[in-house]
């Protein structure tokens, strides 16, 4: 006699997922869906939501167009869509459509970016459309795609507190080799000596330094550095003069610190999740660095069987601060091209009250530019969406959502004359040099829908 047993097996080979005002079998939709889980966030120390999606998803491109802590990435729906337009997706936080920004010329969002000041930790989950069935939706917002971001509700059982915290550090992955004093005082004698040498009949790279002066029908110290040496380059410690590294001393350790603490829970009437934050995060250059605050207060409240309503609230606060670092002749180009041999320390080299060492071709002292230097920018933003939802009947309900999308936006710049120029500009005409703005915007976005649907 033979006994034959069958056993279940759970294949959802016709598992239907939502698309635009339709569904599909989710067999059909596997690369037009990407999904990303928050617990995947906890592993990896991030301070912006764009940053969780660097390689996690299998057609979406994150790309980090500019290195100041806190800027934000530039994100690319399976490819370029356009060549005058912008390519960056719709962003969608809990059913608020939130403004689109493209980056300009140089990767910045001159008017902020959809996903500033907005706490990773909050996210419950992101899902990005890619096909065509989410225009059914957004309509021509979404040519570029559509990225679905949920964030955290409370869950059924007991009331949950959470306390996350974690701190690390930032710093340069390579350090460029350039020029040493030794090396730099090498290539600068093999100069000097072969202009000197084809300056005329009978100079030789043996003269010394007095020879060319009398040569050169110079008075005594004064000096011609195209063919003259500096004496205190073969003295013993460089006769004084001060070797510096600059790449060790504008790039620093920076120290990255995140606090986030949360209480959520949920009832049969009442579901909510509230939250607080703050992130500081320093570049690995000298005075650049990312300070954030937020809070979020998500309550969903059941009144009865046919009628619920809810709120989210999110204001954030931020403060940047950026000297100038990045882009050609800043003060990180600028400090890879200074001279290693100074006659001051790091921090005075031409600068103050102290003038440019004649042998080098270098400009004020980028360390200097650091310090004293303002380059800051202030956003306040709050996040509000308040709905209200009532079951006309079964399979219809009505919903009102209003959403709020406000932010206020204020830069400041300011760069001392003590800095700049030379030092007979800076005793004679200090405020040649002195420069510094001051601007803003307010950017408020409110929409409010009143559909009526089946469920």
């Amino acid at each position: 006699m033979l006994n034959i047993k069958l056993a279940e097996a759970d294949n959802k080979l016709d598992e239907v997922v939502v698309v635009g005002y339709g569904t599909q079998k989710k067999g059909n939709v596997t690369g037009a869906i990407a999904t990303f889980k928050a617990d995947k966030l906890e592993e990896r120390p991030i301070v912006r939501v764009d940053q969780a999606l660097v390689g996690q998803m299998a057609g979406v491109s994150v790309k980090q167009t500019n290195g100041t802590p806190g800027k934000a990435f530039s994100i690319q729906v399976r490819g370029t869509g356009s060549i005058s337009a912008g390519n960056e997706p719709l962003y969608v936080l809990d059913g608020f459509p939130l403004a689109s920004a493209s980056p300009n010329g140089s990767g910045n969002f001159s008017t902020g970016n959809p996903l500033d000041n907005i706490n990773p930790n909050d996210i419950e989950s992101i899902q990005v459309l890619k096909d065509a069935s989410a225009a059914a939706i957004y309509g021509s917002r979404a040519a570029n795609g559509v990225v679905l971001i949920t964030t955290k509700r409370g869950k059924s059982g007991k009331p949950t507190i959470t306390l996350n915290a974690y701190t690390g550090t930032v710093e340069r992955s390579k350090k460029l080799d350039l020029l040493n004093g030794a090396e730099w005082i090498d290539r600068a004698t093999e100069m000097i000596n072969a202009q000197w040498v084809a300056s005329g009949t009978g100079r030789t790279a043996s003269q010394t330094t007095e020879q060319r002066r009398s040569i050169l029908g110079l008075g005594a110290g004064q000096f011609n550095v195209t063919y003259m040496l500096d004496d205190r380059w073969t003295q013993p410690g460089y006769g004084g003069l001060n070797v510096i590294d600059w790449q060790d001393e504008i790039f620093r350790t920076g120290l990255t610190q995140n606090y986030q603490l949360g209480a959520s829970g949920a009832t049969e009437t009442v579901n909510y999740y509230v939250s607080g934050n703050y992130t500081k995060q320093e570049g690995m250059v000298t005075g650049v660095d990312y300070t954030s605050y937020s809070a979020r207060t998500n309550v969903e409240i059941k009144a009865n069987d046919q009628l619920r309503f809810g709120v989210n609230l999110a204001p954030t606060y931020s403060i940047t601060n950026d000297p100038g670092v990045e882009g050609k002749d800043n003060i990180l180009h600028q400090a890879l091209s200074m001279s290693p041999i100074q006659q001051d320390l790091a921090g005075n080299v031409n600068v103050f009250n102290s003038t440019q060492y004649i042998w080098s071709v270098t400009t004020n002292d980028p360390l200097a530019k650091l310090q004293n230097t303002i380059g800051m920018t202030k956003k306040f933003r709050t996040l509000g969406t308040v709905f209200g939802e009532y079951k006309i009947l079964d399979g219809l309900t009505f919903k009102t959502t209003v959403n709020l999308d406000n932010t206020d936006n204020t830069s400041k710049s300011y760069t001392p004359y003590t800095i700049t120029g030379s030092l007979t500009t800076r005793n004679t005409s200090p405020n040649v040099g002195t420069s510094g703005s001051y601007g803003g915007y307010r950017k408020r976005l409110r929409t409010g829908l009143f559909p009526a649907g089946r469920k």
